[in-house]
């Protein structure tokens, strides 16, 4: 239920940035005079490529304010030289002069409309003002442009990634290695792509590749360290994040890491030990303080845990883990009006927080407000459909003994509105035959809005909605039959067909082996799965 700490994704996202400015300062900014200027060039030209020259060399020696004053040279010289507009937009942007720098670079793609370092440049100022939709549109006709830059490639993956659109930021950060198999910042994001997807091991082996091509990035050893605490794998966890701290001894996200390592292992005192140790060095860090009252909470120092958790609080309104464990300390403080409170909070800031909705549900029939808690217990199992002894030990991290009992009721309500579900469902599925989609899901949503148990009706609304195009619907549908059926084949087969049509081939072959894994003989699944894998190796 934890997750990965904000600062340490915001370092891999400035690696992965800063190797795209370094690549066009490097490589891309200094063109050859004859490119500039084809043909003679009056002195003023030459005067221009001079100091355009000059402001290359300030970039990339971190200068940027003598650079930018040399770019506007070289501009005031030649006022047509794309490429001085280009770079010097870069240099604000670096400069954190957003608007200016989004000024030249739009100046620059006017003259010329088909440079691909303008539009990675744009790109790059767009994704720090924070508007993710227009770097992602910028990366994406840079990729369209240059289809064999590996750097439009991943950094169009590394955007994807921040939208949560992860398939397909996978597959553009596997053309960006296959074009590039010596850019660590491809697998370091690819390897936060993994993670966000919960795929651990994948993301531990992109970080060894890191860490095989720079031996002294403490960011990967401790992300490595991370992502191995989450698996469990919590001894490898602690040797590398002991390494990332000889590497970089004062680094907080570090010790915060290694302090989740070693609550994992169950060891609080040196978590402990080290929150506070990060605190020492970084005082305004949310996410300790959030952690370290979790753990005051465990050990039953309540007034210290709300004292941590309000701070984080303070510190960052709109984290809904904060929240949401400060609704915890409430429950057991047995306020929980309080509580309810703190997990509606948590539930409004993450609507894909379902563990915030499902201890809401308890908390209501912990006051005996059971027409609420159903109503939260409905909207759990459509976020996080599973069987209810799941749900049972679900109760066993409260800190109050004996809520099991309100699972019980739960299912006991639910079950009262299946006959009425199951005629809805058979309604949604005579419009679905006769072609209409729309009607057959809004009879499949009030099936499930009633009894949210049944395979068949999520297996259904999928197909429904995958006809329609809308994949990542799709996808939940059968994710969530799955979950209540984990051997339900049809839907890890028709899973696999809408991840190809969204482009994450890792994902459908993944369904197929698992398809593959159930029923040995499946022809099928192992034809379109070989296929996938050579797609995949193709780049395409």
């Amino acid at each position: 239920m934890n997750r990965r700490p904000n600062p340490t994704i915001s370092t891999l996202a400035a690696a992965a940035i800063l190797a795209v400015a370094a690549a066009i300062g490097a490589a891309n900014l200094r063109t050859a005079e004859a490119q500039l200027f084809p043909g003679g060039r009056p002195r003023s030209e030459r005067a221009a490529v001079q100091h355009y020259n000059r402001g290359v060399d300030l970039t990339n020696q971190g200068k940027l304010k003598e650079a930018i004053t040399a770019f506007t040279q070289a501009i005031q010289l030649h006022p047509s030289f794309a490429r001085a507009y280009c770079d010097r937009g870069l240099a604000r942007a670096m400069n954190e002069d957003f608007d200016k720098a989004l000024a030249d670079l739009n100046r620059a793609l006017q003259i010329d409309p088909s440079d691909t370092s303008s539009l990675m440049n744009r790109g790059f100022t767009y994704y720090h003002r924070g508007d993710l939709d227009r770097a992602l549109a910028d990366y994406s006709k840079a990729v369209r442009l240059s289809p064999r830059s590996a750097d439009a490639y991943r950094e169009r993956g590394f955007i994807r990634t921040l939208k949560n659109d992860l398939g397909p930021a996978i597959l553009d950060l596997s053309r960006a290695i296959r074009l590039a198999p010596g850019d660590a910042a491809a697998y370091s994001s690819r390897a936060i792509a993994y993670a966000r997807r919960g795929d651990y091991e994948k993301a531990i082996k992109d970080y060894t590749r890191v860490i095989g091509l720079t031996p002294k990035d403490s960011t990967a050893w401790a992300d490595r360290g991370y992502a191995r605490a989450m698996i469990g794998d919590n001894e490898a966890a602690l040797e590398d994040l002991n390494h990332a701290l000889k590497l970089e001894p004062k680094d907080p996200g570090a010790l915060f890491s290694r302090g989740f390592a070693y609550f994992k292992k169950g060891d609080a005192a040196k978590a402990m030990a080290d929150y506070n140790a990060a605190l020492k060095l970084d005082p305004n860090y949310a996410e300790v303080y959030r952690e370290r009252g979790y753990l005051m909470a465990l050990k039953k120092d309540l007034e210290g845990a709300l004292k941590n958790l309000n701070y984080a609080i303070r510190l960052a309104p709109e984290d809904a883990a904060a929240r949401f464990r400060r609704g915890l300390v409430h429950f057991r403080n047995n306020e929980l009006d309080k509580a309810i409170d703190d997990y509606g909070k948590a539930f409004e800031l993450d609507p894909q927080h379902f563990e915030a909705c499902f201890n809401r549900a308890l908390t209501y029939a912990e006051k005996k407000d059971l027409p609420n808690a159903l109503k939260d217990y409905r909207r759990v199992m459509q976020l996080m459909a599973r069987p209810p002894e799941v749900y049972k030990q679900w109760c066993l991290g409260q800190g109050k003994k004996g809520l099991d009992k309100h699972v019980d009721a739960l299912e006991a309500e639910l079950l009262k509105s299946k006959d009425d579900s199951m005629a809805r469902f058979q309604e949604g599925f005579k419009l679905h035959k006769q072609g209409d989609l729309a009607g057959a899901v809004a009879k499949y949503d009030q099936a499930l809005a009633l009894y949210p148990r049944l395979v068949p009706i999520y297996y259904n609304r999928a197909l429904a909605h995958r006809k329609r195009g809308e994949l990542d619907r799709a996808i939940h549908d059968y994710t969530q039959a799955l979950r209540l059926d984990p051997k339900y084949v049809p839907a890890y087969s028709n899973r696999a067909f809408a991840h190809y049509k969204k482009g994450d081939l890792a994902g459908a072959i993944d369904d197929f082996e698992q398809v593959i894994k159930l029923e040995p003989d499946n022809a099928d699944a192992k034809k379109n799965r070989d296929t996938l894998k050579k797609l995949q190796a193709s780049g395409r």
